[in-house]
């Protein structure tokens, strides 16, 4: 899967600004680029949840975040990632007082 294919499956426009963005991304994490279907697999995993994989507004980073207010979706979520994380080892940072996780 390509740059755009990924930025498009994870439900962003191809604009030149954001096919900039993820690269910038993805040249700080290359291991990003092997995982691109399990991570859209996580995205549409977490759509029933308010859940979804996208690009930081503040860093270069991907981030997994839950939108949701009930504390028995929120503890899923945080399952959810936790099982994937551990799948994948992956380095996440958990954002205080946030239901977001940077994927480091």
């Amino acid at each position: 899967m390509d740059t755009k294919a990924f930025a498009t499956q994870l439900g962003y426009d191809t604009n030149p600004h954001i096919i900039e963005q993820m690269n910038a991304i993805l040249n700080k994490n290359d291991r990003i680029a092997t995982m691109f279907d399990h991570l859209v697999a996580l995205h549409d995993k977490l759509k029933h949840i308010n859940g979804f994989v996208a690009m930081s507004n503040s860093d270069d980073v991907l981030k997994i975040k839950c939108e949701n207010n009930s504390p028995q979706l929120i503890e899923e979520f945080h399952e959810i990632v936790q099982k994937f994380s551990n799948k994948y080892k992956l380095n996440l940072k958990k954002l205080d007082h946030k239901e977001v996780y940077y994927i480091l």
